[in-house]
């Protein structure tokens, strides 16, 4: 089958085939632009589906004046990179994995967790941490949790909650406060 991508002049032409990854099934997918072809194979462990997951989008207010200083203030660097880091160690709650995940680039942080209610809880237990370690900083974030379809891996995270999330953080919050959208608040 060929998917025709109008946006951006680009047919999509995937074919099946098998035993292409150490016997597991893949696909090819050529790409046409006009500019030559691209041959890329897709992973075989990706599912085509997101999966529904608890996910949070938090922006860290004034950034970038610090980052500025931490150039030539390397304790600077080092207390913006513990912040950022100590997220991880937030403990879940009890009563199973929550498979936490977290990215951030720049002064953004996308973090989501299994769609479980203590998923949700060690989220925003995540993200309360997050916001104390920044106000020790000086800094403030605000943000929003959602629950939505998702693809996050170590490398990669994109998908419609993200989406959401961003969208509940720019327009809704506008101000220092995580808000959560009504299906998370359903949860």
């Amino acid at each position: 089958p060929i998917y025709h991508a109008r946006s951006c002049r680009s047919a999509i032409l995937i074919d099946d085939h098998a035993g292409l990854l150490d016997g597991k099934d893949s696909k090819t997918v050529h790409s046409r632009r006009g500019f030559g072809e691209q041959r890329m194979i897709a992973h075989p462990n990706i599912s085509n589906r997101y999966t529904p997951r608890v996910v949070a989008f938090a922006d860290i207010l004034g950034l970038g004046a610090p980052v500025q200083r931490a150039d030539t203030q390397p304790p600077l660097q080092a207390a913006i990179v513990d912040a950022l880091r100590r997220v991880r160690s937030v403990g879940a709650p009890p009563g199973g994995d929550t498979d936490l995940r977290t990215q951030n680039f720049s002064d953004s942080l996308i973090l989501s967790a299994a769609n479980s209610p203590n998923g949700l809880w060690h989220l925003a237990l995540t993200v309360d941490a997050l916001a104390w370690n920044l106000l020790d900083l000086g800094l403030l974030m605000r943000g929003a949790i959602t629950i939505g379809g998702l693809h996050h891996d170590d490398e990669i995270v994109f998908g419609l909650a993200v989406n959401e999330a961003y969208q509940l953080e720019s327009a809704v919050a506008r101000y220092p406060r995580i808000v959560f959208s009504r299906t998370a608040l359903s949860a």
